[in-house]
């Protein structure tokens, strides 16, 4: 005598409504619920295929821009971490009013030291439009504070550090990861 198999329900795909499968595949209760089931599914499908290419044209995009793009790309992340580390002081001038814009001063400029531009103790707060624009970075005074902060063997290695550097898009890559992540610390505290 052969044996019967027992048929157990399922929970359609679509509507959620319990039936008793006609095929063993089976994954919907009927026609209309197989209509609508594989009309998301194939939206799925083409989200998912339309994503895999944004980002392929991302890659393609991102490995044709120059070295420049990627070096301001990084300034963005690291002047963020530096006002968020020291605040609304300015190094030069000592305000602390919060009404004033600040942004992150370079001792020595980026353009005289590109080797220093992402150094912790090259860059500072600074009030952007007084000390940063119209003193040109109040050099004067950022050097008797920076030597305050940070001390004079860290302050003359600074300005005797002249060894020129050829940045590749991996490191700056690496040093926009980590300022990404030191931000967040920051922010998170």
């Amino acid at each position: 005598m052969p044996q019967l198999k027992v048929v157990k329900s399922k929970k359609c795909a679509n509507c959620k409504k319990q039936f008793i499968p006609d095929r063993p595949l089976q994954q919907v209760c009927s026609y209309k619920c197989a209509i609508v089931f594989g009309a998301r599914k194939m939206a799925k499908e083409e989200t998912k295929r339309k994503n895999i290419v944004k980002k392929q044209i991302k890659e393609q995009k991102e490995a044709s821009q120059p070295l420049k793009y990627w070096k301001d790309k990084v300034q963005v992340v690291f002047n963020a971490y530096i006002r968020a580390r020291d605040g609304k002081v300015c190094i030069s001038c000592g305000t602390t009013n919060s009404n004033i814009v600040y942004c992150a001063g370079h001792f020595r400029t980026r353009k005289a030291a590109d080797q220093l531009r992402y150094n912790e103790d090259n860059v500072h707060s600074q009030c952007n439009f007084h000390c940063n624009s119209q003193l040109s970075g109040n050099i004067a005074n950022y050097r008797p504070a920076l030597i305050e902060k940070i001390g004079i063997e860290r302050v003359e290695a600074l300005e005797n550090n002249n060894v020129s550097k050829r940045w590749t898009v991996e490191e700056l890559k690496q040093i926009e990861e980590k300022y990404k992540k030191m931000l967040k610390i920051l922010k998170n505290d």
